[in-house]
């Protein structure tokens, strides 16, 4: 049975989502950022293994209503991740600048949470939206 976090003894603008955290993003810093706003966070590798591959568990977060944080924007390049996307109708939103460190990840997490609570409750999945290094949401068709 997979480990999820202790919950948020506080309410927070993610509170009520649950976010699943790719390995390539951490497994301290983000999921205890995105627990400190309010969110229920499960991690890949505490999931489904550690190196498990992107299509299984993309495959299995969008059916569950996970929101998924990966660090590669490329992802909607790679013809099988971009069909796990679509047809699993995955929520997404990942890291373009791929020298960013946990701590400023985190910081963007914190900066763009109200955004990123209203997108996923408000828009239809699929969805993939980048986060610069300056904190700009941009959303990324998903051909």
């Amino acid at each position: 049975m997979p480990k999820r976090s202790a919950a948020s003894s506080s309410s927070g603008p993610l509170e009520g989502l649950t976010f699943l955290v790719d390995e390539s993003v951490g497994a301290k810093i983000l999921p205890a950022v995105l627990e400190s706003l309010g969110a229920q966070v499960l991690t890949v590798a505490a999931t489904f293994g550690q190196g498990a591959p992107d299509v299984e568990w993309l495959t299995a977060a969008g059916p569950k209503g996970w929101i998924v944080i990966p660090r590669d924007r490329m992802i909607r390049k790679r013809p099988l991740e971009l069909q796990a996307l679509r047809t699993a109708g995955v929520r997404a939103f990942a890291f373009s600048g791929g020298d960013q460190t946990a701590d400023a990840m985190g910081e963007l997490l914190r900066l763009r949470a109200v955004k990123m609570a209203n997108i996923c409750r408000s828009e239809p999945a699929p969805f993939l939206y980048t986060i610069t290094a300056a904190g700009k949401l941009g959303r990324e068709r998903l051909r």
